[in-house]
């Protein structure tokens, strides 16, 4: 895979992860873009809370990409431990793995994550 699908502007390169019409930053056109998919564990934290076939809860990483906007990833509880700082891979999550099963169109892939050794 080489990449996620971004928005970005054409005027001040503001990229964003979710889709938009026009650039929130500064009003102008945007253009889907493929951007890196590696980047840095910026926050994380672990969802105790069980949910539909996540019993044992789940955990959020939030991670800026390399020359791309900061995204929010989810991996099992079991995941082993992330540390903030460290350098992942982010890869798209199938259909079956989406915490929500509908979501408007167009909507934004749903992510998870790998650590990079």
């Amino acid at each position: 895979m080489d990449g996620h699908r971004m928005m970005a502007c054409t005027a001040c390169l503001f990229r964003s992860a979710s889709w938009v019409s026009i650039c929130p930053r500064c009003g102008a056109g945007v253009e889907r873009r493929r951007l890196p998919c590696t980047g840095t564990v910026w926050s994380h934290t672990r969802v105790h809370l069980p949910f539909g076939e996540h019993s044992n809860g789940y955990r959020l990483s939030y991670v800026d990409l390399d020359d791309g906007p900061r995204v929010l990833c989810r991996t099992e509880a079991e995941y082993p431990e992330i540390i903030i700082g460290d350098r992942v891979r982010v890869l798209p999550l199938t259909p079956s793995d989406n915490l929500v099963d509908a979501a408007p169109e167009p909507a934004a892939e749903a992510l998870t994550l790998e650590v990079i050794a």
